[in-house]
């Protein structure tokens, strides 16, 4: 398993330079919480990954922009584990990344991405969605009130024709 840890600013780029010559890992390649690490191309000598869980946790990361990863060619992790976790990464290069992901078999099935969940998962979204809707219910209640008006009129215009 390789971990890096964002504590160490001045051990970074020597702990990220000794992995230029790597061609396995057994074990996942871990990046939690590292601040301005951009992109990231120590790894591109390697060629296998294999773990007992996970291949690729990435969580919490800050300016970490790309793994390069061109020589990969296998990926073996027992299943169920999933393949790649993705967790709040800013400015990363999610899509590519999951697209490499891709083109190495990995199922979709087998990545879990929150990334880039989306507008959607921010608490204010959520509340103005719900006034919106709340807003919306009112309107309809205003218009049948008022259809329903129009209807007893029409029934008591119709009552005094006869």
């Amino acid at each position: 398993m390789w971990w890096y840890d964002s504590n160490k600013t001045s051990e970074r780029t020597a702990a990220l330079n000794d992995f230029k010559n790597v061609k396995k890992i057994y074990g996942p390649l871990h990046f939690a919480e590292t601040k301005g690490l951009g992109n990231v191309k120590c790894f591109e000598n390697l060629e296998e990954i294999r773990s007992e869980g996970s291949a690729f946790i990435l969580l919490n990361n800050v300016g970490l922009q790309s793994l390069k990863l061109t020589s990969l060619r296998l990926i073996e992790n027992p299943k169920p584990a999933k393949t790649v976790l993705l967790h709040a990464n800013t400015d990363f290069d999610t899509s590519g990344f999951i697209h490499k992901m891709r083109a190495l078999n990995v199922l979709d099935e087998d990545i879990i991405n929150t990334t880039n969940a989306g507008v959607f998962n921010r608490i204010a979204t959520v509340i103005a969605l719900q006034l919106l809707f709340v807003l919306m219910l009112f309107f309809i209640a205003f218009g049948i009130y008022h259809l329903v008006g129009e209807l007893r009129a029409w029934h008591a215009l119709s009552r005094t024709e006869r």
